[in-house]
Formats: C-alpha cells, sequence, structure tokens
C-alpha cells in the first residue's frame, strides 16, 4: 500500500462544480472531486474539524485533482491534503491555485501505473455550535439514578451534511444529518440503575465556603456509562414521577472512563461552617547577613466549627487545604490525607450539635 501526506493548513469543502482541464499533456488528467464521507470531529474552546473523503481512479502519470470551495470564504493555503493508493507509487505537488479559479484548489498526483485511490481533505470549520446535556431522576429509597445523555448541535457554517459521522472529545460516535441553519438534539445513551452516594462536605478552595451536598456517581461494570469517557456538559437531577420535581444541577468536568462523577447539589444553609486561623508562628527563622530574614518554618493552627440545625444526625466531611510541604504536628480528631495538599475530618453531628475540629501544620522553607 501506497500513502501520500501532506499537511498544509486551514479550509473547507463544498460539492464541486466543473473544473477546466489544468495541462495539455497526455499525462496530465484533470479531475474534478466530489468530497462525500464527511467525518466532523467537535473539538472544546476550538472550532470542529472535518475531514471528507472520496475514492476516485487514478491515471498512469500526472492526475490533477481538483476541489471548488466557491464563493465560501474558505482560506484555501490551510487544506490538510491526504491520498492513499492499494497498488503503486505515489507523489504529491504542492497546493496550488489559479488566478482564474480563486475559489478551486488543486493538487498533483503523479501514480506510476492506473490505480485506485482514497482522497482525503480536512479543514478546521467555523459556526458548528455545540454542548452535551445530561438529565437524570435521583431515586433516593434505593441510591440510584438513571441518566441520559444527549447532544445539541447547531450548524451555523456555510456548509450542511446529509450524513456526517460526528466524533465527541473522548470518541463518541454518532452519525446525524447537519442542514444549515438547524439545530438537532440526538441522543448519546442512557444508563439505568447506577448507583450513587449522597454526603455533606466543607471543601473551601473546590466548593466554596459552606457545605455542599453531593452525589458520588459510581462508574462500575461493563455498561457504556462506565466504560465510556464523560464529555463535560450541564446534569439537571429530577425526582421521579411525571413531571419530575427540580431537585438541582451542575456543569460536569470532561471525566476518563470509569472516573467517579461528583455532582454538586448546592449550599446547605443548616449546616453551617466557620473556618479560623487561631495562630501562625514563625518558628527555625534563618537570615542573611545583614539580619533580614530570609527562610522559616511556621506552625498553623487551625480550627473549623460545623453547626447542625437538622432535626436528624448528619455526618459531615470537613477538608482543609494546606499550601506547601507541610507535617501535621497536632489534631482534634483522626484524619486523613486526601492528597498532597488535603487534611480530611469525618464528623457525625447530632441534632442541634456543634463541633470544632482542628490542627496545627507545620509549614517547612516559607519566604517572606
Amino acid at each position: 500500500m501506497s500513502y501520500h501526506h501532506c499537511v498544509v493548513g486551514l479550509v473547507l469543502l463544498a460539492v464541486c462544480a466543473a473544473f477546466p482541464a489544468l495541462g495539455d499533456g497526455p499525462d496530465h488528467l484533470a479531475t474534478t472531486v466530489s468530497l462525500q464521507e464527511s467525518q466532523v470531529r467537535l473539538q472544546p474552546g476550538k472550532d470542529a474539524y472535518v475531514t471528507q473523503t472520496t475514492r476516485i481512479e487514478l491515471t498512469a502519470g500526472e492526475n490533477d485533482l481538483a476541489f471548488d470551495f466557491g464563493t465560501l470564504g474558505i482560506p484555501l493555503d490551510a487544506l490538510d491534503f491526504g491520498v492513499e493508493a492499494a497498488a503503486g507509487r505515489l507523489t504529491v505537488s504542492e497546493l496550488s491555485i489559479v488566478p482564474q479559479a480563486p475559489g478551486v484548489a488543486h493538487w498533483t498526483v503523479t501514480a506510476d501505473e492506473r490505480c485506485g485511490a482514497r482522497v482525503t481533505v480536512g479543514f478546521p470549520l467555523k459556526g458548528i455550535e455545540w454542548r452535551v446535556e445530561y438529565s437524570a431522576v435521583v431515586y433516593r429509597d434505593v441510591a440510584t439514578l438513571d441518566i441520559k445523555a444527549g447532544l445539541v448541535i447547531t450548524n451555523k457554517s456555510p456548509i450542511q451534511f446529509p450524513a456526517a459521522q460526528v466524533s465527541l472529545p473522548g470518541g463518541l460516535l454518532l452519525t446525524i444529518p447537519l442542514k444549515r441553519d438547524e439545530t438537532l438534539e440526538a441522543h448519546l445513551y442512557t444508563a439505568n440503575s447506577v448507583p450513587y452516594q449522597a454526603s455533606f462536605v466543607y471543601d473551601a478552595p473546590r466548593y466554596g465556603a459552606g457545605v455542599v451536598a453531593l452525589m458520588r456517581v459510581l462508574r462500575q461494570g461493563d455498561a457504556q456509562f462506565a466504560q465510556s469517557p464523560v464529555p463535560a456538559g450541564k446534569i439537571r437531577l429530577y425526582a421521579p414521577g411525571a413531571p419530575g420535581v427540580y431537585l438541582g444541577e451542575d456543569n460536569l468536568p470532561y471525566l476518563a472512563p470509569r472516573e467517579p462523577v461528583n455532582i454538586k447539589l448546592g449550599t446547605v444553609p443548616d449546616l453551617p461552617v466557620a473556618r479560623k486561623l487561631v495562630s501562625a508562628t514563625k518558628i527555625d527563622t534563618r537570615s542573611d547577613v545583614r539580619d533580614k530574614l530570609v527562610l522559616f518554618n511556621e506552625d498553623d493552627a487551625v480550627e473549623i466549627e460545623v453547626k447542625n440545625l437538622r432535626k436528624m444526625p448528619v455526618d459531615v466531611v470537613v477538608r482543609d487545604e494546606i499550601a506547601g510541604d507541610f507535617a501535621i504536628i497536632k489534631q482534634s480528631d483522626e484524619f486523613s490525607r486526601v492528597d498532597s495538599d488535603t487534611v480530611q475530618f469525618e464528623v457525625t453531628l447530632q441534632p442541634g450539635e456543634t463541633k470544632t475540629v482542628g490542627y496545627t501544620a507545620r509549614r517547612y522553607n516559607l519566604q517572606p
């Protein structure tokens, strides 16, 4: 198999119009190519990337392959061009544009024998707007939920695609028509009876200054929801029934396969929390020759108070972030290290109860 790929930049393609021969020699054949099969790759924060292909017959010698973009306003010097043949050897010229046809891009492909070939043109495409949306029905009595994922896509580009293979971040694929100036809603997948764990968490760097209600959705087993990535998008939660009662929403980041989904349902006002830096004591100070402080360690004493204003017992996860290299030299309760910067306490509060957890962290090698 012979393959030649030439990257030249950005561009779009359309169905080709008639195009005159560009040479008079017996080995020079001008062929107007109509690109047919379309793949549209959706990219977060970037233009969509379109790849279109067709199959043609190449003669032995030079073949001029012409692509007419008409008045679409696409920069022709930015196309990605590739040609692949099952037999023989191919060489490909650089992109060229003739003054008489400024909307036409063409390449000369030289084949050492007559053969069939697959031609590919790729380009970024402005005007494809898209988002992923999730909806979930939450069954609190069995701690499961049913999730539906869908794609909302609008084609404001100058091209329409009768049947485009659309790929989302992470490799999710579907084939849909993309008509111009039309918005389409396409179903991606449904996941039923997915287990979740509910918790109350205080984690100011991640969720803000209050205790939040979190759902940790577990992605286990062989279902598509577990094995596929989760593209970023908004998720809305509802109680079961018709119509379902709206419970809340959150924006999900992109998640790799099997990575748990954490859904923030909002701040819990009847679990007020207050964090206080009780003291910050410099120790092991080091100065330069002019007696100027240049390096020191510091003992930071922190207290976090949580109140339960509810009429039922609650468990609250209390996390606190500590910058830099540190060691906990004193603590009020048992704790765990969530990661290199975060300590975690687990607190159980009875109705009306207030509890305070605290620690002293020795932070090393600080500068004024």
